[in-house]
């Protein structure tokens, strides 16, 4: 249902130059702790690499558990040289201000990614799990989903580019195929509510 927020606004944003980074963070006995580790090893050269390339680099923070790492992975790892740190405070509008006008999402969690597509903004998903794929498969071809035991630094950077300098017109694409998505999860919705209504009215 997280798709239902591309009724939030009525058509994509023009973009600004910037791309937002967000970054998940696990625990040492998490069964993710390697494969993060593995990302994180790619990301200092990645945001180098869009920063070389004229583009603003920011980091959103998805949790407030996670905003204290995010601060020390952006001074330590990332040696500051990100354009800011936008820290979730409660509610989705901080993300969707930012977001909604970013050039691409580079994410290692999958409601961003969502979110991200249902505005009609290009993602990519640092990640391949089930859940991932599954949650996706509504929208194919509307997002990428990229392993980073399998990607190399090279091609994760290739993939970036193509998203930043993707048009207008294939984000507004992408925008009008959650938008025919979202008005049928409505119309679902909006039936359930009227069963309930019912079963509970008699």
């Amino acid at each position: 249902m997280a798709f239902l927020t591309n009724l939030d606004i009525s058509q994509p944003v023009e973009p600004e130059d910037y791309v937002v980074l967000s970054i998940r963070f696990t625990k040492q006995t998490s069964d993710l702790y390697q494969s993060d580790m593995d990302r994180y090893a790619m990301l200092p050269r990645l945001v180098a690499a869009l920063k070389d390339l004229g583009y603003k680099v920011i980091l959103y923070s998805t949790a407030t558990s996670e905003h204290e790492a995010n601060e020390k992975f952006m001074h330590e790892s990332l040696g500051g040289i990100v354009d800011g740190l936008v820290k979730y405070d409660g509610t989705l509008e901080s993300f969707k201000h930012l977001v909604t006008k970013a050039k691409a999402l580079i994410t290692m969690r999958m409601h961003p990614a969502i979110f991200a597509c249902s505005w009609g903004v290009p993602s990519i998903a640092l990640e391949r799990r089930s859940k991932y794929e599954d949650a996706l498969s509504v929208v194919p071809n509307e997002f990428q989903i990229l392993d980073p035991r399998e990607t190399t630094f090279e091609q994760l950077l290739a993939a970036s580019e193509s998203l930043i300098n993707e048009s207008y017109a294939r984000r507004k694409q992408r925008f009008d195929t959650v938008r025919k998505l979202t008005e049928v999860q409505k119309d679902y919705c909006h039936r359930i509510s009227q069963t309930l209504s019912s079963n509970t009215s008699d």
